[in-house]
């Protein structure tokens, strides 16, 4: 146990979260705040992929992150070119990573971008209408409402970390992002029939919860 202890502590300080037994770096800070995925997407906001977005690439990205597609999980490539140079750049970024683990004496344990849901999210961030994922995923209806409302979670814990770290411009764009995709079916306000205050609430309490359950994945 020790010596994996110290392999990952190897592995954290040469990618710069730590610094010796004490310090926490800026990216270790910024990953500290993060709630499942931490390293991925760390990694894309440091090395600057996350900026490159737009708010609906963005939603994208984030899905493209947290999602793990089932067996037969099919989608729309064509869908993914305003977003192949993006994509490309997130996987580079989440490969490298996975080397200096492999480099450290880990197994390379860094999930990288699935895109099966990403044309979804995109288009739907774009405005499209919920009606109209089936042309962009064969996913269950259900499974896009899921994956939509995690990737809204997933965003307002960027939109925190961006906040505290005064990273303006990501911030805003978070921001926006919610808002385009949190609507219609993915809103749980409209399914419970909750006002925008109790919704709020909900989210704080969740926010609370995963600042004491954080594990990198």
């Amino acid at each position: 146990m020790g010596a994996l202890i110290g392999k990952r502590h190897a592995f954290l300080e040469s990618m710069t979260y730590i610094s010796g037994e004490r310090e926490i770096k800026s990216r270790g800070k910024v990953c500290l705040g993060l709630h499942g995925y931490e390293i991925q997407l760390t990694e894309l906001l440091f090395e600057g992929v996350l900026d490159q977005a737009d708010p609906p690439a963005l939603c994208g990205l984030v899905a493209g992150v947290i999602h793990e597609s089932r067996r037969r999980e099919e989608f729309s490539s064509h869908a993914l070119k305003p977003m192949r140079g993006l994509l490309r750049s997130a996987r580079r970024a989440i490969n490298y990573a996975n080397e200096m683990e492999v480099a450290a004496g880990l197994q390379g344990s860094l999930k990288n971008i699935d895109e099966a849901m990403v044309p979804a999210i995109y288009e739907y961030a774009t405005g499209r209408t919920f009606e109209d994922m089936g042309r962009f995923t064969n996913a269950a209806p259900g499974d896009f409402v899921r994956v939509a409302r995690m990737v809204v979670q997933y965003l307002r814990h960027l939109q925190k970390v961006c906040r505290q770290s005064g990273m303006d411009k990501l911030h805003d764009c978070a921001g926006e992002a919610t808002k385009l995709i949190y609507r219609g079916p993915v809103d749980v306000r409209a399914e419970l029939g909750l006002s925008k205050s109790d919704s709020d609430a909900i989210s704080s309490a969740f926010d609370s919860k995963g600042e004491g359950n954080s594990s990198a994945q």
